[in-house]
């Protein structure tokens, strides 16, 4: 094979990865543009170089503008996108971009049943495909009744992950276990939806399976299943599953939606079987590169070479017999997921979770050769260091940092400077700022609360340090706030790094990572710097972010904020 080059573009996640090492270890140059303002680019060894360009969601046409240039000052061979946040941009302005390289999609028909999941049930529904009883809602009335009908808990798809206006704000699959869960889900929360409509599911107790693929005008070229080991407890991407032999009767069925769909490229078909494998429905399509791409690669399905082999160079000839029963591990999430397993309810018949002597017998996979991790290459072995770092910086944090941080923060010479530090403001009729990570959760209700309670001329304001503008805050956090009479409804972030912080008289933080983030590049603003917790006499210092908990989890977090601040302008 002659050298090539290749561009990828994506969040620098396992697959990305997968994608990289695949590509570079074939002998190909690999160019990369990071989709994520926050987190890095893997550390590996075969991205030679790598590429920024302006945020879509900021300027769409600006980052066309950077994309044609970047293809005009490169010959790349084939561009990928690994990810929705890639893909949809490049759908987009695909007719600009295809005249300087050749651009991995989907043909339109394929995409747009793929990326949106009522669409992609309709089709499967039409083949004869089993499916969960479901329709399109877009009431919590209409809602409420079905699932009643079906029982609790019941499954809430939102039509599609992403909206092309706002790529950074991802939409989940959630699991609905009661009414008041339901009801959050219509409390509008996007300006720009004036109804929300959802896939409304009866629940299916099993395992999530997966036919991965590649397919040439309809035709599959070569499957590939793996099945999930450790389940997400509450919906999501797996962290450890296997490769298993392929299921005939997934294979079909997957066979007439490629076929249907006149599909070209690489994919997943996604099932749910019954542990007794008896019985299965089905879930979607991952019209794209999947998250447990790293566990097809170890079993011998190189499915990105074969990708690149097809578009350049015409292949279609993939016979190679991957390997069963080999074990892939995505190392960070995976010990979340333990400690998860660990604290869950056992005895919840929805929480497929395991016994503690299963999850240690699973080790020794890892002692039989058949076990890999998605990060960890021999050739390749930055990226899991970089993981080990990250593991050892947590734990650090955990045991040995935060403790003497927050023993420091909570003593008394700390509560009562920052008790004088407010008493202040309130004498000046001052400014303060409450800034939270994202400012969707907790510093917007802080923000509103004081408000509504205060009684001095203070100004209350709210902002966050995750680089993105105007999102909206989440299903529960808006069912939260409505018991202590708060709307969050028309609340929009607001980048803290895009303000004066000099002109607040005090800024208020609610955790040590706020604490830490915001001082980094702020350092002259240490002395009117302070954490909610310390107005309190009795509270904790640090009040942890609820984003992606349950209602009652962020009503408990309310609750804290709630109290501290009542005792401090109710006194």
């Amino acid at each position: 094979m002659s050298l090539k080059r290749v561009l990828i573009l994506g969040l620098g996640d396992r697959a990305f990865l997968a994608v990289a090492r695949s590509l570079g270890r074939a002998g190909l140059t690999v160019h990369a543009i990071n989709t994520s303002s926050t987190e890095p680019l893997p550390a590996s060894k075969y991205i030679q170089e790598t590429h920024s360009v302006f945020d879509f969601d900021k300027d769409s046409k600006k980052w066309l503008s950077e994309m044609l240039k970047l293809m005009q000052d490169y010959t790349f061979d084939l561009v990928v996108p690994t990810d929705d946040q890639s893909i949809i941009p490049i759908q987009m302005h695909l007719k600009h971009l295809e005249k300087y390289a050749k651009i991995y999609t989907l043909n339109k028909h394929a995409y747009d049943i793929a990326s949106n999941k009522n669409k992609s049930r309709q089709v499967a529904e039409a083949l004869g495909v089993p499916l969960a009883k479901g329709c399109v809602v877009d009431s919590f009335d209409a809602a409420n009744q079905l699932a009643k009908s079906y029982g609790w808990p019941i499954v809430a798809k939102p039509l599609s992950s992403f909206d092309a206006s706002n790529l950074s704000s991802k939409k989940f699959v959630k699991i609905v276990r009661n009414e008041k869960h339901l009801k959050s889900l219509f409390d509008t929360n996007n300006k720009n939806i004036t109804k929300p409509s959802f896939v409304l599911e009866q629940y299916f107790q099993g395992i999530g399976v997966g036919i991965e693929f590649i397919a040439k005008d309809g035709i599959p070229l070569y499957m590939f299943q793996h099945e999930r080991v450790h389940e997400p407890l509450e919906g999501g991407g797996s962290s450890y599953r296997k490769s298993v032999a392929v299921d005939a009767r997934l294979a079909q069925y997957s066979s007439q939606i490629i076929q249907k769909l006149d599909y070209s490229g690489v994919g997943m078909v996604e099932f749910k079987m019954s542990p007794d494998r008896a019985s299965f429905i089905f879930i979607e399509i991952n019209g794209r590169f999947w998250g447990s791409l790293p566990l097809a690669v170890a079993a011998g399905a190189n499915f990105p070479l074969w990708l690149f082999e097809m578009i350049v160079h015409g292949e279609t000839n993939f016979t190679v017999e991957y390997k069963k029963n080999i074990y892939a591990r995505n190392f960070l999430k995976d010990i979340g997921w333990m400690v998860k397993n660990y604290r869950a309810d056992h005895d919840d018949p929805t929480l497929i979770t395991r016994s503690s002597s299963s999850v240690a017998a699973e080790l020794l996979n890892l002692l039989k050769g058949k076990e890999s991790f998605d990060s960890f290459a021999l050739d390749d072995p930055k990226p899991f260091l970089m993981d080990i770092k990250q593991l050892v910086s947590k734990v650090l944090d955990r045991f040995l940092i935060r403790p003497i941080n927050v023993r420091w923060h909570a003593s008394g010479f700390a509560r009562r400077k920052a008790r004088r530090l407010i008493n202040n403001v309130f004498m000046q009729s001052g400014q303060v700022l409450f800034v939270c990570k994202g400012n969707i959760c907790r510093s917007p209700f802080a923000k509103e609360y004081a408000e509504k309670i205060s009684s001095n001329e203070v100004q209350w304001y709210s902002a966050g340090y995750f680089p993105v503008s105007g999102r909206s805050s989440p299903d529960s956090a808006l069912a939260a706030s409505q018991k202590f009479g708060i709307s969050l409804n028309d609340h929009r972030s607001q980048e803290a790094d895009k303000i004066d912080l000099n002109k607040y008289s005090l800024i208020i933080v609610f955790d040590k990572h706020n604490y830490q983030s915001i001082l980094g590049s702020n350092g002259n603003i240490k002395g009117k710097l302070i954490f909610l917790g310390q107005l309190s006499n009795t509270q904790d210092i640090e009040i942890p972010d609820p984003y992606g908990e349950s209602i009652e989890y962020f009503e408990s977090i309310y609750e804290s904020i709630k109290n501290i601040l009542d005792e401090v302008l109710l006194e």
